[in-house]
């Protein structure tokens, strides 16, 4: 009996809770320690882009708000600017599912790294447009794009632990 609810926690909206707050979790604390100068891996990005190439649109979107809204009070970014840029990449990614060879190891790397990126501009936008005094700034062009290589080259990894795990919505073998 209890294996079968065990069995059932991954595909239940508590077990995605649960693994977006360990993701945060791990985000916060452990990754600390695997930090190349400024920058570590985004580890609910790439549990955003993993649901929405799985799950689809709607459910990469729910991921994607849900994961950003965590990561902006963690954070203490302005309220909400990680939400949009979740929201909006797991909604694009999974509406582009078809066309995206997701198993392959490439195109997960592919895919993630493109995410990091739009994610860091929408990101950075929302801030110029919500709190320009704030993001007055020149936008380092070079830290997006390290940022992505760093999380898309640890993304395969997470995508292969999560399948595993049951959380693709797949039949397992």
């Amino acid at each position: 009996m209890l294996s079968r609810r065990l069995k059932k926690v991954p595909t239940s909206r508590y077990g995605y809770l649960l693994l977006i707050f360990l993701a945060l979790l791990i985000e916060l604390s452990i990754l600390n320690s695997f930090r190349i100068g400024n920058l570590k891996p985004d580890l609910l990005l790439i549990l955003v882009v993993y649901f929405a190439l799985r799950r689809g649109a709607r459910f990469g979107a729910e991921v994607g708000i849900v994961s950003g809204l965590l990561k902006d009070m963690a954070s203490g970014a302005f309220f909400g600017t990680h939400a949009a840029a979740f929201w909006l990449c797991g909604f694009l990614v999974g509406r582009e599912k078809s066309k995206i060879y997701e198993d392959q190891f490439l195109a997960q790397i592919i895919v993630v790294a493109l995410s990091s990126l739009f994610v860091s501009v929408v990101y950075f936008m929302t801030r110029r447009l919500f709190s320009p005094n704030e993001a007055s700034g020149t936008f380092p062009v070079y830290l997006p794009i390290l940022l992505s290589v760093y999380t898309s080259l640890i993304a395969p990894f997470l995508f292969k632990l999560l399948d595993k795990a049951g959380f693709s919505g797949r039949a397992r073998p």
